[in-house]
């Protein structure tokens, strides 16, 4: 353990030395006009886990996690954002991402199953150790009042923080923090085409987006078997040869990549008064899957007796941003209605329901709503120079006819109720010209007893330099249920971030 403090201890300092030596370098210009330029980060990310996995083996044919104690991550990343601006009229723009996972080489503690596996299911993965992705290039095209976007890229619609109602198009990659970074770092781009067309002189500004990804399904991404995040090892304690085996049955049922799988929707947005309104319609396949028995497949015991599918649904809802002036409140909402959300076999964890194979996933409706706030406090006993950023979020969901028996929902303490109550508050502030950045986050799933809290302090001295240390806590029930943070709840560290921005 103190071989391991001291290695923390010595690889933050050596980040923060080096990265601060060049830290008041700033982004390039490649031509004399500003035409084309380059920009992005350095970051390095040391954590100690403070927890044991479930079943913390790192070795041998029972492997399935790590330690107290072992490094969780000492990742070192690299983000390039180019831009070039060809004429008004039309740009391009290209992010790529490299990376780093020196936990392997530095810990020889931490369980090496993963390191040279990729992250799963897939399509298109990536490496756990180190890779190169070029995760954006579009075109860009301003024509009159169209604004044409045409290559892999992601986009964000909806107001919420930490949920996703609105905010569908792009699967998540979760399998190197979870979902704790913002959400434009674990967004998978996908390759589409993104038409706006803001109507002109409009009174209440009517603007119109289309999108639509031609042949590019990608589900969400996961951590390979044996790594910290991954669900079906250091989540569920299996071995790490049962989450191969459970990985690769996904990846095989993969859908193909053709025009006929394609996905899309329309948004409409517009201001009425003080409400910034928002009505969407996105058809897509599912982005989990769902878990079905396969007969045939039982009958071989080499077999892995389960198949996935990942079927299509429909989202449709809307969002608001409006400012009270009274309260000097920021309200904003989103609710959504899916319809045709799949629901796949119990396989005997929601407590005590027993056993319940099916083999066709079941299809119910559903409905969730978000409403949250954003206000900004002046607590003078606490700072008598800056306010207190305070931004809050109630979400509800419910689901509307299900035999929650036979399906899994991933909702309640037993991964087996119908409805679902989430609350999140945000808290930050600046000290000292904003060079001290103290933020806490919590997250609170009532009806599965799972969530996380994410304390932290950047230190900022220069525009483009900065260091934050942090404790992350996450919780959940016995059943690990709920999806979200419960199987990954054995993964509480602290960590110390150093970025240099350019």
């Amino acid at each position: 353990m103190k071989r391991k403090c001291l290695l923390f201890a010595m690889m933050g300092l050596i980040s923060i030395v080096s990265l601060t030596v060049v830290s008041n370098i700033g982004a390039v210009t490649i031509d004399s006009e500003g035409n084309y330029q380059l920009g992005g980060y350095i970051r390095h990310t040391i954590g100690v886990r403070t927890e044991d996995s479930i079943n913390p083996t790192n070795s041998g044919p029972l492997a399935s996690g790590n330690e107290k104690g072992d490094l969780s991550t000492a990742r070192t990343e690299l983000f390039l954002d180019f831009s070039a601006k060809f004429s008004d009229e039309l740009r391009f723009n290209a992010i790529a991402r490299g990376w780093h996972e020196g936990v392997y080489g530095l810990d020889d503690d931490v369980n090496q199953y993963p390191k040279d596996l990729t992250t799963q299911p897939g399509p298109h993965t990536k490496d756990m150790e180190q890779d190169w992705d070029f995760r954006e290039y579009y075109l860009t095209k301003v024509a009159g009042n169209f604004i044409i976007k045409a290559g892999r890229q992601q986009i964000a619609w909806g107001e919420a923080d930490a949920m996703r109602l609105a905010d569908v198009i792009n699967p998540l990659d979760l399998s190197w923090n979870w979902s704790f970074p913002a959400w434009e770092e674990i967004r998978v781009p996908l390759h589409m085409l993104d038409v706006v067309y803001n109507v002109p002189q409009s009174k209440h500004n009517l603007g119109f987006e289309v999108v639509w990804v031609p042949a590019d399904f990608r589900p969400h991404q996961y951590a390979a078997p044996g790594g910290n995040w991954s669900l079906y090892s250091g989540g569920f304690g299996l071995p790490d040869v049962v989450g191969t085996t459970i990985f690769n049955q996904m990846r095989d049922d993969l859908p193909d990549n053709d025009l006929g799988n394609g996905q899309g929707g329309l948004r409409i947005k517009g201001k009425f008064g003080q409400w910034d309104t928002t009505l969407f319609g996105y058809y897509q396949r599912d982005q989990i899957g769902v878990a079905t028995l396969d007969p045939g497949a039982s009958l071989d015991p080499a077999n892995y007796p389960f198949k996935y599918e990942y079927p299509h649904i429909i989202n449709i809802g809307g969002t608001f941003n409006m400012y009270c002036s009274a309260l000097e409140t920021v309200f904003r909402g989103e609710a959504a209605y899916v319809i045709d959300q799949p629901y796949g076999t119990n396989l005997g964890s929601n407590d005590g329901k027993g056993f319940a194979p099916v083999t066709e996933y079941a299809e119910s409706d559903t409905f969730a709503i978000m409403l949250g706030f954003d206000k900004n406090v002046m607590i003078p006993s606490l700072n008598r120079t800056k306010s207190f950023y305070f931004s809050g979020q109630w979400f509800n969901k419910w689901i509307l006819d299900l035999d929650s028996d036979k399906y899994l929902t991933f909702l309640g303490d037993n991964d087996a109720e119908t409805w679902q109550t989430i609350g999140s508050l945000l808290i930050n502030t600046e000290y000292y010209e904003g060079k001290i950045i103290p933020e806490l986050l919590g997250v609170h799933f009532f009806t599965s007893g799972s969530g996380f809290f994410d304390g932290n302090i950047t230190y900022k001295p220069t525009f483009t330099f900065s260091v934050t240390a942090g404790i992350l806590k996450i919780w959940g029930n016995d059943n690990q249920a709920g999806l979200y943070f419960g199987p990954v709840k054995r993964n509480d560290q602290v960590y110390l971030k150093a970025k240099w921005s350019f």
